[in-house]
C-alpha cells in the first residue's frame, strides 16, 4: 500500500516539473532571444563607430594633401568589412549595401576672423547626405547629437579637419518589437581628425581632374593642379 503511494507520488511531481517547464520554457526563450538582440544592437553600435573612424583616419594620413574619388570610393567600401552586417541587412531589404547605409565625407577648413574667433565652412563634401556649401557651420555642444550643420565647439580653431558622418537604420530581426521598443533605432555617428601630415592653413583638397560627380567641391575650395 505505503509502495503504491509513492510511486503516485513521484508520478505527481513529476507531472508538476513538466507543467512548470511548459510554463517557463516560452519565457525563458523570449529571454534568450531578447538578450541576442541586444547584443546585436550593441555590435551594431560600436562597429559604425569604427566605420566611421577608421575612414577618417585613412584619409588624414595623406601626405599628399589630394584625395580622389577613387580615394574617397577605397575607403567607403572599408565599411563592408568593418560593418559586415550591413551586407546581410541590405540583402534582406533587396537592396545595394551601399543604399543602406549612409556614408558622407567632408573636408571642413577655420577660418580666422578680426576678432580672434574661428568660421567653418565645408571646402568639399560626398555621400548620401552632403554637408552645405557656404554657410559657416554652427558650434555645438559636445553632448548634441550629430549633425551636418554644425560641429562641437571645441573643435573651433586653426587648421582643418575631416569629418565622416555615418547613419544607419538598425531594424530588430527576431524579437518581436515590443521587446526593442521600437520598430527601428537609427545609428548617427560623426568623427572629426585632423590631417596629420598637413599643416596649416593648407587642407586636404579635393582632385577635380578625372572626377566621377559623387563629391561636390564648394567655391573658392577648388585647387587647380
Amino acid at each position: 500500500m505505503r509502495r503504491r503511494q509513492d510511486q503516485g507520488l513521484r508520478q505527481s511531481c513529476s507531472g508538476s516539473v513538466a507543467v512548470e517547464f511548459a510554463m517557463v520554457a516560452p519565457l525563458m526563450a523570449v529571454l534568450m532571444l531578447g538578450l541576442y538582440q541586444m547584443w546585436t544592437l550593441t555590435t551594431a553600435n560600436r562597429q559604425l563607430q569604427s566605420v566611421a573612424a577608421s575612414i577618417a583616419q585613412m584619409l588624414t594620413q595623406s601626405t599628399t594633401g589630394t584625395v580622389t574619388d577613387t580615394d574617397l570610393s577605397f575607403v567607403t567600401d572599408s565599411a563592408m568589412v568593418l560593418f559586415p552586417g550591413v551586407l546581410t541587412d541590405a540583402a534582406s531589404k533587396n537592396i545595394a549595401w551601399y543604399d543602406d547605409i549612409q556614408i558622407t565625407i567632408s573636408s571642413v577648413v577655420f577660418t580666422e576672423q578680426p576678432n580672434g574667433s574661428y568660421v567653418a565652412q565645408v571646402a568639399w563634401s560626398r555621400g548620401a547626405n552632403k554637408r552645405p556649401c557656404g554657410v559657416n557651420l554652427s558650434g555645438q555642444d559636445d553632448t548634441a547629437p550629430p549633425s551636418v550643420t554644425g560641429l562641437p565647439l571645441d573643435l573651433f580653431g586653426p587648421g582643418s579637419l575631416i569629418v565622416v558622418d555615418v547613419s544607419f537604420v538598425y531594424t530588430p530581426t527576431i524579437v518581436p518589437t515590443w521587446f526593442m521598443a521600437s520598430t527601428s533605432n537609427t545609428f548617427n555617428k560623426s568623427v572629426y581628425l585632423q590631417p596629420r601630415y598637413i599643416a596649416p592653413p593648407n587642407f586636404i583638397t579635393h582632385e577635380v581632374t578625372g572626377s566621377d560627380g559623387g563629391t561636390t567641391t564648394c567655391q573658392g575650395f577648388a585647387v587647380t593642379p
